[in-house]
Order: structure tokens, then sequence, then C-alpha cells
């Protein structure tokens, strides 16, 4: 929904972190100490610390700081709670952007929706909980456009990586062949990484309708009234125990492409585990923008195993669905919880993986060119870096510059207001921050005979 982004500079604040006494809310705080925060103690962007104790706060500050390298004593410490909505207002009316990393969010999180909404500020999360997005878009999508506010969900390595990609894609294909790419496939090639209790929790908390198993149920959802959608033509690339694609080779079911592709739900004992993948999300993310990658886009994620051929896809494939079977099983999910095989909520990965971790994804799409009959373009978009965890250090900096877009950049973004993806509320500017941040992007194009 278009709208005229609010961006006011008498703003106390540029940015909150709420949530700070988290695992990952401690990795945002400690990403701001040293990036925003000088030694001399001078704040490159306003921002504060926010959590429902000021002495965990307090602690948490300390610890980011350390970290960092920084003075503890500079930092301004807000408490609110997710069950006080006055305390929720009081922050939001002091910043421009409310980062939250509070879940999990069906639980904790559309107060902070209503007070941003209410108040007119701009929201982030790291949500992996479709559900959550539809109730979000339901409820305040309306006012929030109208306000000029952006809901920005899925600020994190489960999709902005593969959200961004496809806007970078199919911007290269509109603008060299004058037609987008209607079919992406989208490969992690290279990744090392942990993940944390709350990820888990986030996942157990899970529950939804039989309309869930949609790939176009936010598409069905979670869309502006404005926004119309009518699904494809062509089937969609279901998700697959194995997948073989011309550029990768083999490839394995991908457990990070939650909130991407479509929701599979696997059931067992009455319990419930949701995942959702790219299809659903990055079709939305189209959706928002005018169907801008085609009536008829097909996306699909897949993790290439590289050289490893067949059988290492299928181990790979194997390992991933014997976790998701086994934290699907109540007696099974307490033994890994009481082995430390799976993290509680407020633990993660250990500081060295956290340090020495890594990803590299990249997606690639073809089409005919317009101008030239016979003829088709291939454009392949790589996105990755190499300075720590995806989960959790780079997805804290994802978040990150996500919301500084909106706080310090905000004539560069899109002028969708709403609820939406970092795509259609942010756009290619984010590229240009991650960038100077140390990510890196290379944009290929090919032409092939049809």
């Amino acid at each position: 929904m278009e709208g005229q982004p609010l961006n006011d500079a008498s703003r106390e604040f540029d940015i909150v972190v709420y949530g700070a006494t988290g695992f990952t809310g401690r990795l945002v705080a400690e990403y701001f100490c040293k990036q925003y925060l000088t030694d001399s103690g001078e704040f490159l962007v306003k921002f504060a610390l926010a959590g429902r104790s000021m002495k965990k706060l307090e602690e948490a500050c300390e610890a980011a700081c350390a970290r960092a390298g920084r003075e503890s004593k500079h930092i301004p410490l807000i408490v609110a709670d997710s069950s006080d909505e006055a305390s929720l207002a009081a922050m939001c009316k002091r910043t421009k952007v409310i980062i939250t990393t509070v879940g999990p969010y069906l639980k904790y999180g559309e107060p902070l929706v209503k007070a941003c909404v209410e108040v007119r500020t701009h929201y982030c999360d790291l949500v992996g909980e479709a559900p959550f997005i539809v109730a979000t878009s339901q409820k305040y999508g309306h006012l929030a456009a109208e306000r000029g506010v952006k809901i920005v969900h899925c600020c994190g390595f489960d999709s902005v990586p593969s959200d961004l990609s496809c806007l970078l894609l199919e911007e290269t294909a509109l603008r060299t062949a004058k037609a987008p790419c209607e079919s992406v496939t989208t490969a992690v090639t290279e990744m090392r990484g942990g993940f944390s209790g709350g990820t888990v929790a986030s996942l157990l908390n899970l529950s939804g309708s039989e309309d869930t198993y949609s790939p176009y149920y936010l598409c069905n959802r979670a869309l502006p009234e404005n926004v119309s959608f009518t699904p494809p033509s062509k089937p969609y690339f279901p998700v697959r125990f194995l997948t073989h694609d011309k550029d990768f080779g083999y490839g394995a079911f991908f457990i990070m492409a939650p909130l991407n592709e479509q929701v599979v739900r696997v059931v067992f004992d009455a319990q419930i585990v949701e995942a959702v993948y790219s299809l659903c999300f990055i079709r939305w993310s189209s959706a928002l923008m005018g169907s801008r990658y085609g009536k008829d886009f097909a996306y699909r994620e897949m993790m290439s195993v590289n050289r490893g051929g067949f059988f290492s896809a299928l181990c790979t494939s194997l390992l991933v669905y014997t976790g998701l079977l086994c934290m699907s099983f109540r007696p099974l999910r307490w033994l890994l919880f009481a082995l430390k095989i799976l993290p509680q909520p407020g633990e993660g990965p250990s500081q060295r993986l956290l340090d020495s971790g890594f990803f590299q994804m990249r997606a690639v799409g073809r089409t005919r060119c317009v101008e030239q009959p016979g003829r088709a373009l291939r454009v392949s978009v790589t996105i990755g870096s190499k300075l720590g965890d995806p989960g959790y250090r780079e997805t804290a900096k994802m978040i990150a510059e996500t919301a500084l877009c909106m706080a310090l950049n905000m004539d560069k973004c899109t002028k969708f207001c709403g609820v939406g993806s970092p795509a259609a509320c942010v756009g290619t500017v984010l590229k240009e921050r991650l960038e100077a941040k140390g990510f890196y992007f290379e944009i290929d194009t090919k032409e092939e005979e049809v």
C-alpha cells in the first residue's frame, strides 16, 4: 500500500532495541555498541536498550559493551513489558524505529505492533510464525498504511537473503531483458552456524489451521485491501526431500527456508511443528510490490551439497528430518533438552561458533528477452558474509541495518507503508547498508538460447 512514510526527526532516539536481555537481543545490542558508539561515548546513532527488568538490562548492557570494548554508562535503558500497554506506548513514543527480538511473537508480539501503529513508530522483528504476520496484517495493516508506519517482519537470516536476492535478481532482469524471471531457485551453497533456545521455542509454539498448508497462505490473508492476488496458472515448486537442479546439482532440504516457501507441518502425538517455506514469503513480498515478479512466479529453496552428489544430499535431508521428528515427540524433545542438545530459551551457540560462522546463498532465474526473440537471460545473485554465525551474529546485523534504513535513510526507502517484507518496505538501500558492513553481493547475467 502506498503512503507517506513518517520520518519524525524530533524523536529522542533513532532506534530502541526491545528484548535486549535475550540471546539475540544481546547480539543486537553488542552490534550497536560496537558499530555506532565510539570509545569516547559519542553516539553515531541514537539508540537505547529496553526490556522488562532494569537489573537484567544493566547486566546485558555491561556484557554487550564489554564485548564491544565500550563504556556501558553512556547507554540509555528503558523498562517496558509486553503485558503493560502503557509502558510499550511510552517506549515507542521516544524512538523512530523499534527493533524487537521478544518471542515467540504469537505469544508476546501483538501489543508492541499495536503500540507502534498508535504512536506512529516503525517496527522490525525476526518473526518465523506466518500466523503472526497474518494477524498483524489483518488487524493493523490498513491503519499502519494510513498513518505512514512500516511494520517490517522477518528481518533476519530466515528471510532477508532470500527476499533481497530475489529483489535484486528481478530488478536486473526487468532492467536488462524487460521481463521478470518467473522461476527462481535459491541455494545455500555455504553455511556454518547454530541455533538458539528462542528459535526452538518459536518453532514448538506454532499451530495453524488447514489452510496454512497453502503456499499462498500469506497472499490470501496478509495483503492490503487494494492489492489483488490471483493464484498462478502454473504449478508451484513443491518442497522436496531431495532436489536436482541444472544450476546447482543435487540439493537437500533446507531447514532455514522457514518463512519462505510454504507451510510444512509435521504432526505427531498432537504436537505440531510448523515451518514456513520460501514460496509463501517471497510470493507475498512480490504481491506487496504489485506482483513485480510476474503472476506465474515460482520459487524454491534448497541446500546445495556442491560436489557431494546424491548420497550427500540424501544424508543431509535425513539428518534434518530426523531432527524435526525428534522435536515433534514430547519424550524425545525432553531428552534433547536434558542432554543439552537443544538449547533452552536464552541460550544459543558458543562464542567460537558465533565468531567463526559464515554463509553464502545464490539465486538463479531465467527470463526471455523481450527485445531479442529466441534468446533468454540467466540472472544470478550471490549474497554472503564470512563475519559470523548467519542465524545470530549476522542476523543482528541484518535487523539493525534494516531498522537504520528507516531511521536514517527513509528518503531511499520504498514508499510502501503498512505490514510488509524488507524488500517491500525498505528496498535496495538495505543492500547498500549491508555491503558497507561486510556483506558481499555479486550479480551476473548471461544470455542463452531458448
